[in-house]
């Protein structure tokens, strides 16, 4: 496995271009080693929104592009950061990773004390499936027969 950011030879992004052009560069670079595109890890950078008004549509916009790029590579990022210095962390949190999960991220980031890992899960499946994303819900009704042990009822 491979665990690439954004961030480029100048430093920092501070564009959804600039995130997904250097991604790229690094893609291109792990083609080169024979890096499995199923093997890579991409975070995009997020930064704090209260320090920039437009840092978490930057990193929003870039996961959305990067998704339609390459739709076999893991996308993350420090989901958590996005709410750093200003109050009610959980709630801005929440928010971030449903708009990442949404954006097409599938591994998140994150205080997982704050923001358990098993809702955004459980988010993912149900969004897929009411999206059109899960044919049929197989992946969605598959993850409830394994917690469950048995498909999902109206009950």
């Amino acid at each position: 496995m491979a665990i690439g950011n954004a961030s480029g030879r100048d430093g920092m992004p501070y564009s959804a271009e600039e995130r997904v052009q250097n991604l790229v560069e690094l893609s291109a670079q792990m083609d080169e080693y024979g890096i499995p595109v199923e093997d890579r890890f991409f975070d995009a950078l997020v930064f704090p929104v209260g320090a920039g008004a437009d840092w978490g549509s930057h990193y929003l916009g870039a996961i959305t592009e990067l998704r339609k790029l390459f739709p076999s590579v893991h996308l993350f990022g420090g989901h958590s950061n996005a709410s750093f210095g200003l109050p009610n962390r959980k709630r801005l949190n929440d928010a971030f990773l449903i708009l990442s999960i949404l954006a097409g991220c599938d591994t998140i980031m994150t205080d997982p004390l704050m923001n358990p890992p098993l809702e955004y899960l459980e988010f993912k499946l149900a969004a897929e499936a009411l999206t059109g994303k899960d044919e049929y819900s197989r992946n969605y009704v598959a993850y409830h027969r394994r917690e469950h042990g048995r498909a999902p009822t109206l009950s």
